[in-house]
């Protein structure tokens, strides 16, 4: 397993500058569990050969034709990998740049070669990255390539978009006070108006 090249996808999300035509910045990984409930860990990776070669490919195809960019930089940033993505200047890449900018595109896939592997489950039980169930956490991980993907399999490998400012655990408050006032898990919730976003809903009942 561990000499086995791995994908881990994220997605595009934070109050950073919006993606442009010519530049846009990802969450590439995060130390949260991804769909398989396997963890990376974010203070190992390794990422000297990534930069001498940063390519930003599509769908991790390794050919030529589908590089669409360079990472100008990638660290560990707040216990996340950060990719900042340059864009090529040929059509498919400005393609690519289009959709991220206008948001139809907006994740990531990393691929890379673990070095330790270790279930889960068997890490002492104060480790944050501790299950009693499935799933593997990878070491010492070098960086091969960062893809841009229509699929995510990690929620928080985003783009980085300027967003409002929402106080998550006030939303989820309320939200838990509609569902205990209703009575039961599986009765039906009002709906937000479709002319509403989900906070301003929130915030007017």
């Amino acid at each position: 397993m561990s000499e086995a090249v791995k994908r881990r996808l994220m997605l595009v999300n934070r109050a950073v500058a919006p993606p442009t035509m010519e530049r846009a910045t990802f969450i590439a990984s995060t130390a949260a569990p991804d769909r398989y409930n396997d963890v990376v860990d974010q203070g190992t990776w390794m990422l000297d050969n990534y930069r001498m070669n940063p390519v930003i490919q599509v769908d991790h195809c390794y050919e030529v034709e589908a590089t669409v960019g360079r990472a100008a930089s990638v660290g560990v940033v707040a216990g996340a990998l950060t990719v900042e993505v340059v864009w090529g200047t040929d059509p498919k890449s400005q393609l690519v740049a289009q959709k991220v900018m206008e948001g139809s595109l907006s994740a990531v896939s990393v691929g890379f070669m673990p070095g330790r592997v270790t279930q889960r489950s068997l890490l002492p039980q104060n480790d944050p990255a501790y299950t009693d169930g499935y799933g593997y956490v990878y070491y010492d991980c070098e960086l091969l390539e960062v893809s841009v993907v229509a699929i995510p399999a990690n929620p928080e490998a985003l783009a980085q978009r300027s967003m409002p400012s929402i106080n998550l655990d006030e939303l989820a408050s309320k939200l838990l006070e509609r569902i205990f006032a209703a009575g039961s898990l599986s009765r039906s919730q009002p709906q937000p108006p479709k002319n509403e976003t989900l906070e301003e809903w929130f915030k007017g009942n």
